[in-house]
Parts: C-alpha cells; structure tokens; sequence
C-alpha cells in the first residue's frame, strides 16, 4: 500500500496546502490535512462558518495546482452532532488528567470528563475561519443546549462547545452518573433537534 499524508500543524489553518484548495460555496476552507492511501485522497477541512445550510446546499470545489479536479455538491446542516470513536466504537473521552477512556482505563460514577465531538452548529462567538478557538474566556459555547445520555440516563453537561485552541473540534464535558452500571455502556448526545449516532464508553 502507498500511503502518504501532508499535516498542516498551523495555526490558522492555511487554505492552501500542497498546492490544493478547497471551495465551499467560493468561500475558501482552512486545510488539516491531505492524506493519499491506496490511489485515493481524502482532504480534511474546516467548513467555512459563512457555508449556507440545507440540503444540497454546499457546492464543493476541490483545486490542484490550478486546475479544478473536483466539484460536487453535499448536503449541509445546522447541526449534525457526532462523537469521534477509536478502535471500533470507543468513544474518545478523557479523565480530568488528560489519560483517554478506554477498555484498560475506564470512567468512573460520578467522574468528570471531556468528550470529543462534531457537528453541534452555531456558537455564542463570532470567529474567524481556519483560527483556534478562545483559551481564555469568554469560550465558544454551543447556542443550542447538548445532553449526553449513557446507558439511557441523562448526565450533568457543564460545558458544551469547542474545545480551547483547536480549529472547528467541539467538546462536551459532563460527569458519569453516579449510579452508572459498570460495563461497556451505550453513549450519544443530542440537541432539540438533532441525535448523534451511539458510541461505547466504558465504566468501572
């Protein structure tokens, strides 16, 4: 297999990166990263914050070396609420010293955590494409309020927007309930008007 993976590591994200941009609706969008594997692209970006809403709404346009490869259009929402998963369908969650919640580590009743999420839609601040989110407050928190639910029972958010520092990565930070069972346990979130699909978090 030939794979090969170009990471911007910049903050802002450029809108250019080994030689490729990438238009949504005209509105040029930050790059992560460019990853070839086995004969096929796969380009990561940040879909600008001015990108219109609805289905088939965002026109994308992919651009190499100048010339136009690609140009399709995809559905875009408001809120598409998703939780990013390791190894399967763990979902990625730390513990209040930064370890990751897994099989080998995993939470406990009444612990706090941060999970790792996408898609939970317009925020309290006006930011700019491509830039970290706020370090220091006020942060970036979600207008629309976010749930977790584990194993069917609501748990207490406290925190629900993008994770400091990071380029377009929201995080939900909640605590386990304090009567959760132990076992692999069923995790998703949602908003009034979104649901997420369902994860695995693991409880002690």
């Amino acid at each position: 297999m030939v794979s090969d993976i170009v990471v911007a590591g910049s903050n802002p994200l450029p809108t250019n990166l080994a030689g490729v941009r990438v238009l949504v609706n005209g509105y040029p969008a930050p790059i992560y990263s460019i990853a070839y594997v086995d004969g096929q692209d796969q380009i990561s970006i940040q879909v600008p914050y001015e990108a219109p809403t609805g289905p088939g709404a965002a026109e994308i346009q992919v651009i190499d070396e100048g010339l136009l490869v690609a140009d399709f259009f995809a559905d875009s929402f408001t809120e598409d609420p998703g939780i990013f998963t390791y190894d399967g369908n763990y979902a990625i969650a730390e513990a209040s010293d930064y370890s990751l919640i897994g099989p080998t580590n995993p939470a406990i009743p009444g612990e706090a955590l941060v999970l790792y999420v996408t898609g939970l839609g317009p925020l309290t601040l006006n930011l700019i494409d491509g830039y970290g989110s706020p370090t220091t407050l006020p942060f970036a928190e979600t207008v629309d309020p976010f749930q977790v639910i584990l194993d069917g029972e609501n748990c207490h958010v406290f925190f629900s927007g993008l994770a400091p520092g990071f380029v377009g990565l929201y995080q939900i930070n909640f605590n386990v309930p304090t009567d959760a069972a132990a076992g692999n346990l069923q995790i998703f979130i949602q908003s009034p008007y979104a649901n997420s699909a369902s994860a695995i978090l693991p409880v002690r």
